[in-house]
């Protein structure tokens, strides 16, 4: 199939709250923006690009995730070993849909859809995480039972055979499709999964940064109008409650040393209920929209992503558009974002370490926290300049079209 424009592209991505598809939204949007007739599902309520129906499989998928959730150990997130198929319940036109694009599928298909679709569709798929070269889990930390078809997987209570041969279908899987494409948000994922089924199959890899903070539009006068309070700190997660997220990591930190430093107030951002404890000033805002968001980074003195595992966090790039500085855990691929002292600050993900950088930056003059949000400013235009993307993902969409199905 030759390729055309406008493109007829189809997003597949769940978990309203996630990263994953908050960033699938945000490259919905930008590429409905250049004229293509684009579509996501399941649909969303915040954006105007809607398309969910009514599912008759809703009680089984959250059946599904609950019993997930319970056979899963602590500290490992949520292991998606078992998805539910929704896709029956869409109509998608064949002759119309020229790309269907990947991203968090989790209870929308299962792993024999992959197969189905690959047959009548290009695929594309945005490795968000680990998990299509697990069997199951999002982040294998420093597990590397992934590498031998996760036997005796150490994340679950029980069912380590349900683990195992999810692992083994979804590399035969990748073994049998043709002609699909692969994108990584970080060079860090990429590397990780380098020998594995999802990425040595694929007819086209390509390292591409996630679409961030999409349509908005900058300050010429921020510095002028931005009072910045030296203690103001903000804290954003999709979801704060995910362990993976480390606010109680940040929490604990912070205790530490309120007492030498009683200013110190602590914004807290994301979906959830704040059930840790805090005993210094601090304000829960619950969900944002991005324009509140965006205020708030500009108040901020600085943001703090104390991830335990993360791959590319969106949260490091928009704090940095609004010359927020960052401080965040050396883990994943964030030191792709993040150059020590120059374009923000790296921790380990410990509490001594953390605390030891909070410490460094209330310190710093006014005038090297400017550099260091100025050099940040710059970095993030020059590398993750949203059209600049748009056009990558473009770049791979015609690529995977270019011998046709």
């Amino acid at each position: 199939m030759p390729y055309s424009f406008p493109m007829n592209l189809l997003h597949i991505a769940t978990g309203k709250n996630g990263g994953a598809r908050l960033a699938a939204e945000q490259l919905v949007l930008i590429q409905k923006a250049y004229g293509n007739n684009v579509t996501l599902i399941p649909g969303s309520q915040f954006t105007d690009i809607s398309n969910s129906v009514y599912n008759k499989k809703y009680f089984q998928s959250k059946t599904s995730t609950m019993i997930q959730k319970i056979l899963t150990k602590p500290g490992f997130g949520l292991f998606s070993t078992v998805s539910i198929s929704k896709i029956t319940n869409y109509e998608l036109d064949i002759k119309k849909l020229d790309i269907i694009h990947i991203h968090n599928w989790f209870n929308q298909i299962n792993i024999k859809d992959i197969k189905t679709l690959s047959k009548k569709y290009s695929l594309v798929f945005t490795l968000h995480d680990e998990r299509l070269a697990t069997g199951g889990c999002h982040y294998t930390f420093n597990c590397s039972k992934y590498l031998h078809g996760c036997k005796a997987c150490p994340g679950v209570r029980t069912g380590k055979i349900f683990v195992e041969k999810n692992k083994k279908n979804l590399d035969q899987i990748f073994s049998e499709i043709k002609n699909y494409g692969v994108i990584t948000p970080s060079n860090w994922i990429l590397a990780k999964l380098n020998n594995q089924s999802v990425i040595q199959n694929a007819k086209t890899v390509v390292t591409i940064p996630n679409i961030t903070d999409y349509g908005r539009q900058p300050n010429l006068n921020n510095k002028k109008s931005v009072e910045r309070n030296q203690y103001e700190i903000i804290f954003v997660a999709s979801e704060i409650n995910q362990p993976v997220k480390g606010l109680h990591l940040l929490v604990n930190s912070l205790k530490a040393i309120a007492r030498n430093y009683p200013e110190i107030h602590l914004n807290i951002v994301g979906r959830g209920i704040l059930n840790t404890k805090i005993d210094f000033s601090h304000k829960f805002h619950g969900f944002l929209d991005k324009n509140s968001l965006n205020e708030l980074f500009k108040k901020s003195n600085f943001c703090v992503v104390p991830s335990l595992m993360d791959n590319s966090p969106s949260v490091i790039i928009e704090a940095m558009r609004n010359e927020c500085i960052v401080l965040a855990t050396n883990v994943g691929g964030i030191s792709e974002l993040i150059s020590d002292g120059k374009t923000g600050f790296l921790s380990d993900p410990n509490q001594l370490k953390i605390q030891e950088k909070i410490i460094k930056i209330f310190n710093l003059s006014s005038s090297l926290q400017d550099l260091v949000r100025t050099t940040a400013l710059s970095f993030i235009e020059e590398q993750y300049d949203n059209d600049k993307i748009y056009k990558k993902h473009l770049e791979v969409y015609e690529e995977i079209q270019s011998d046709g199905n």
